[in-house]
């Protein structure tokens, strides 16, 4: 069945309702439109692409302006170290560069091997 444009209308009225709610914050916001935008119908199954792209269009900008503002406030976090070093660290703070320490257990000894024999009988005639 190809969705129409007042059905398009219906999504966009429940996209509005969700952008402009003021019990929900602008994460949760972002994760249900992701999933809207999902669920809307492909333009092939379409008759109104216009206010197929439209819709799409407000949604993708109202995500993308959120994760700007997210972007941007992790930039004003500035660390003491570079990333590489916080990259290389281990959970208790060592970068691990000192080294691995071999741990040489005791080595069992090899039991000799045994040789392969023939397994041809010899017919007797």
């Amino acid at each position: 069945m190809l969705t129409k444009a007042s059905d398009l209308v219906v999504s966009y009225s429940h996209i509005s309702a969700i952008i402009n709610d003021q019990h929900l914050t602008p994460d949760q916001k972002t994760l249900i439109l992701k999933e809207t935008l999902i669920d809307l119908p492909a333009e092939r199954l379409c008759t109104a692409k216009n206010t197929l792209s439209i819709i799409k269009q407000l949604v993708e900008d109202y995500i993308n302006e959120n994760s700007a503002k997210e972007v941007t406030a992790k930039e004003g976090e500035v660390s003491t170290e570079s990333t590489e070093e916080q990259l290389l660290q281990n959970d208790d703070g060592n970068t691990g560069r000192s080294g691995a320490e071999k741990t040489v257990g005791e080595e069992t000894p090899q039991k000799p091997r045994a040789t392969k024999r023939n397994t041809r009988r010899v017919q007797k005639s």
